[in-house]
This record gives structure tokens, sequence and C-alpha cells, in this order.
């Protein structure tokens, strides 16, 4: 491994061995491209340099994004020149992306700092001539320029604000370079970077579709972890890429602009060949799409609609070998924009087996899927989900505006998280569907028996001036079979304006737990309980909630008649027409 840095290149051999935790978590930062444009953010004579917390980009000073925190390895001594993973004061097991390299030997940070915290763990060491480097940095002047930038290292630095070429840039890339980017892609627009692992396209101007199926297949192939657009428009039909264990990203989503072209793609041609209509699919693999922005209309030549705009997935439906496939897929920072809510494309994002849509054995997928910080405006469908075996899936602080449905879970058996989204859904035309913000539903036979789903601190705010119906949350639309689903609802604010309107709707679902969520605005109901399928539902638990004495309903609670053994906490001011038996509102 080495980091690019201002100065010149640290090389560093990695202990997986002895630390395959720590390790493996340094190149997941690597891979996923996170430390690009970051810089030593400090140094402190005699003791470290430290990098892996802050970037620089586009003038402004960024944090490192970070994953959760990782358990402590240690068992080397921080001696001079290894590299460690840095740590929240009192708390060992608390490192996520900063590092530090010792430029003495520091014993002090091999054990107990007397408050929990300490045992700094060593996960590799400077190799070759990368400590004069190392001493180069740690030589330079430092400035203070607050925060955590107290002891920030500057170069060529007189005075005043401290700008881009001031800074101690520390790029960290993986050390062994792959081959030359396959000739068949044409040399004027895809080239690899020579100080980075990364495939870079520009745009043509025309239609780009080669030049980045060429650019992602020779990535997939040869083990390059980032393909990467450039500040510009580009124009694409249709991509499709197998075992891509990397990341697909613009620079920014305001800059990187992906359009799907009108009527490109043919669509009845894939569904012959066993997949699902998409302008992008990613076929296994650890696929990561980030930092753009992707636009489609119409894109099928029959003028039909879309199934997907990006899906991730396994083999084609038309494969006779009926082994389950795995995918662990990503979309961070992604802003999707679709025709309308009624139009031309079904779902932005899908992350489910090509058998779903079209039938045989390819009926299972496994893996994970995030969702992260991504904005999703103008389809029939925000997302669409249905992995298996427990398979986990996290939609986080997202924002979905105007599609009829925001989040679908179909035939899943996942662990889901849906934590800190905007829902947002305004309809004035009659002519629309009912609007949903998350669903969960089965739509097959062979559905799994069983699902988990967290919904927690997002806002749902539905407004319908036509007399439309819609729920913020159903869960129990089934179609062809029942599932036993553990859901919790929490802390989420409800904002409806429409009669036929409904925050919370479960049906056929046993043992709910509503807790702490606010209610405003007026609607058909607060939150409605029933059985339609099964012999009944029970356990369901209703606690805590606000917001029910504004909240202008027919009932704030129902207890539909298939209902029993429900309760209803005290303290809510709910109006609750219970229609069950044993029921309890206290």
């Amino acid at each position: 491994m080495i980091i690019n840095t201002s100065i010149g290149d640290i090389e560093i051999e990695l202990f997986d061995t002895e630390t395959p935790g720590t390790v493996a978590n340094f190149l997941n930062y690597v891979n996923d491209g996170d430390y690009e444009d970051s810089f030593i953010h400090r140094s402190v004579p005699g003791f470290v340099i430290q990098g892996g917390g802050f970037t620089f980009k586009d003038g402004i000073v960024g944090n490192v994004p970070t994953d959760p925190p990782i358990a402590n390895e240690f068992n080397r001594s921080n001696l001079r020149g290894t590299i460690s993973m840095a740590k929240i004061g009192g708390d060992k097991d608390s490192a996520t992306s900063q590092w530090f390299i010792n430029v003495a030997d520091n014993p002090g940070l091999d054990g107990d700092d007397g408050s929990g915290g300490g045992f700094f763990t060593v996960f590799g060491q400077v190799v070759g001539d990368g400590m004069d480097v190392v001493d180069a940095i740690a030589a330079l002047q430092r400035v203070n320029v607050g925060g955590a930038l107290g002891e920030l290292p500057v170069r060529d630095w007189s005075g005043g604000d401290v700008l881009k070429e001031n800074l101690v840039f520390a790029n960290v890339v993986l050390a062994n370079n792959p081959p030359p980017v396959n000739t068949a892609c044409d040399a004027a627009f895809v080239t690899q970077n020579p100080d980075e692992l990364v495939i870079d396209i520009a745009p043509t101007g025309t239609d780009d579709t080669v030049n980045i199926q060429c650019a992602l297949t020779e990535a997939a192939k040869t083990g390059i972890p980032i393909v990467r657009l450039a500040k510009a428009e580009y124009t694409v039909s249709s991509i499709l890429v197998t075992e891509f264990n990397g990341s697909f990203q613009g620079t920014t989503r305001d800059d990187s602009i992906l359009n799907v072209a009108d009527q490109s793609i043919a669509c009845s041609t894939m569904q012959d060949q066993g997949l699902t209509p998409a302008a992008i699919k990613f076929v296994r693999g650890e696929p990561r799409l980030r930092f753009m922005t992707i636009k489609a209309a119409n894109p099928c030549i029959s003028g039909d609609p879309l199934q997907h705009l990006i899906h991730f997935t396994g083999l084609d439906a038309n494969d006779s070998n009926c082994k389950n496939d795995v995918v662990f897929g990503a979309i961070d920072r992604v802003n999707l924009v679709g025709p309308g809510r009624e139009t031309g494309i079904l779902s932005a994002i899908a992350v489910t087996p090509e058998a779903m849509v079209l039938g045989g054995c390819k009926d299972t997928l496994l893996g994970t899927f995030k969702l992260n910080r991504s904005e999703i405006s103008d389809f029939s469908t925000g997302i669409s989900t249905a992995m298996r075996a427990g398979a986990q899936v996290d939609v986080n602080f997202s924002a979905f505006t105007d599609n009829s449905t925001a989040i679908v879970l179909a035939d899943s058996n996942q662990s889901t998280t849906i934590i800190s989204n905007e829902i947002n859904s305004e309809n004035t035309n009659l002519a629309n569907a009912a609007a949903y913000g998350v669903v969960i539903t089965t739509v097959g036979a062979a559905a799994p028996s069983k699902t988990r789903v967290v919904i927690n601190n997002n806002k749902f705010i539905f407004s319908d001036s036509v007399g439309n119906s819609g729920s913020a949350i159903a869960a129990g639309l089934f179609n062809t079979s029942v599932q036993d689903v553990s859901i919790s609802i929490t802390n989420n604010k409800f904002t409806l304006a429409g009669g036929q309107l409904i925050a919370i709707s479960g049906n056929d679902i046993n043992n709910a737990a509503i807790s702490a969520n606010n209610f405003a605005g007026n609607g058909l109901y607060g939150i409605l309980a029933d059985s339609v399928n099964t012999q009944g539902v029970s356990g369901w638990t209703i606690t805590a909630n606000s917001g029910f004495l504004g909240f202008t309903s027919l009932s704030d609670v129902l207890l539909g008649s298939g209902t029993s053994q429900m309760i209803i906490g005290p303290d809510q001011g709910a109006v609750t027409d219970d229609q069950g038996t044993e029921n309890t509102i206290l």
C-alpha cells in the first residue's frame, strides 16, 4: 500500500495476519475512495503525523465519511515507523478512519491510558525510504486554524488563509499496479490515472455508452477499484457489468451528470436474454455507485416503461444453474431524477433477483445493500428490495420526493433499517395512484415467511388535494401469502394533509411496536391495525406517541374487528375506535 503525499510517497507494509479486522477496515476506506483529497491534519514533533480524518474538495474542508467503529487488535508496540489507528480517548474500540504514523518510539500508546482507552493498534509499518517523507512532513511549519486542525502542517505558507497548495495531501492507494487499460477502450476518452488505481472517463459529447461499459468491464477484470467520471455531462443507453468490486463514481452529484438517452434501450431484447430491462445493471460483486446525478425519462425503444433505472442483481433468468446469487451493493450521495410518478420508469433502484419479474429459478438474492445520503424523485417506485436469508438492507439519510411509492420491501427476508430519511408526496392529480412511503408486501407464493424492519427518525410529509388514498407506512398488503413481519416504528414525524391519508396502516401484522412518533395535520387515520388474510392479529403496543390532540381524523387509532390483545398506552391523547376483542386501552 502507498500513501501518495504532496511531499512524496510512503510505502506501507500491512500486518493483515496479525490485525485482520483493522486492515480490512482500512482497505475498505481505500477501496471506497474515502481517502481521496484527504490531507495530513495533525503533526506533533517527536510524536506522530496523522491523517484520514478530513478532506479538502472544491475549497471546502469536509470529514472523511466513517464506517462503524472496529474492535481493538493491539499486539505490537508503537515504534518509530509503524502506522496505527487513531481512537477516541477512553474507548479502545472506537477506531474508524483516522490513522497516524509514529515519528518516534511511543511506548505510552501501548498500554491502558487510565480511562479505558489506550492500546493503539499497530496494523503496518513504513518500508523503504518512506520515513524520509514522514520526517519531512514532521519538519514542516504548523499552524492552528481551529478545532481538530490545531496542529496543521503547511508548506510554502507565509501567512493569511491556508490554501489548497499549502496542505499536505495524503491519498492512499494499493501498491500493486494493475495492467494498463484494455486497448479496446478509446484511449482518447478512457485513461488510467498514473498516480492512482483509477480509470478516468472523459465525455465524448455524444454517446458515452461504449467507453463507460469498456472501463467498467476492464475494472472488473483487473481489480481497479475506481472508475471515475469528470465534471461533465454524459449520455448512455444500457450498461451491464458483472463481478465489479469497486466504485463507479463522479466528482460530485452537482458536477457529474449521467443522462440516459430516450428510446435508446432495446428492452424487449433484454427480456429475451433473461434480463429485467434496466439502464445500469450490476450483476454480483461489490459494486458502489457514488457522487453523481442520473436522469432518465423514456429509455425503452418501444416506448414501454423501463423496469429499473439501476438494478443490483444476480445471473440472468435463463441461467439453468439455480444456485443463489450474492451482491454487496451500495449507492452513496447520488441523485436520481425520473420522468414523473406515473410514467416512464417503474423503479429508480431495484435490488432483486431476475426471476422477480421474469420468472424461473433465479429467485434468491443474498448479500447487503446500502442507500446513503441520496435523493430520488419522480418515479413510480424509489427503491424496491427483495433479498433473502437475513440480508442486511439500510436506507438512511436520503430524500424521496413525489414518487408513487418511496420504498418497497417485497418477498423479502431481510433485516432492514430505514432511518433518518425524508419522504415527501404531494398529489394534485386525480389520475395518480395511491401514494405510499414504505410498503412491506408479498407478490409471490414462495415468499419467505419472515422479514424484519426498523423504521426510525424519518419525516413523512404527505398531501393530497383530490381525495386519493395513501399511507406513509403500509405493512401487510399481501397479495398471495402472509409473512411474519417484525416491525418497529419509532421517533418518526408524520405530517398529513388529505382526508383519505393514513400515517401507519398494518394488516395481518403481529407484534408491531409503535412508539414516540408525532402526528400532525389531517387524515383518515393516524394508525390502523386490522386482519384481512389471517384469522386475526395481536400483540401490538402503541405507546408514547404525540400530536394526536391536534391531528384531525376519523379516528386517531382504529383497531379493526380482526384485532385482539393490542395495547394502547396512556397519555397519548388519541381517539381510539376499538372494534376488536380483548384489546387494552390505558
